[in-house]
């Protein structure tokens, strides 16, 4: 008798800056106010909210303005 054990290790990947585009191609955060961002069970404390931030993504508009980023992403 005995056990049969796994090596399964579950992830879930939680991406504080996820946004999609509107039809005037204007950001849309997934985490738009500081509660959303902040939340422990949908973010798992892992993201911070940020004011007045410039980030420069790879293809697409630089944005300026608040927004819900990981914790110490600007440290």
């Amino acid at each position: 008798f005995g056990s049969i054990t796994t090596n399964r290790i579950d992830f879930q990947i939680i991406d504080c800056l996820d946004f999609t585009f509107d039809s005037n191609q204007n950001f849309q955060w997934t985490y738009g106010t500081q509660e959303d961002c902040e939340n422990n069970s949908t973010t798992h404390g892992v993201c911070q909210w940020y004011e007045n931030k410039t980030i420069d993504f790879f293809n697409a508009p630089t944005y300026n303005g608040n927004v819900c980023a990981p914790i110490n992403y600007w440290e």
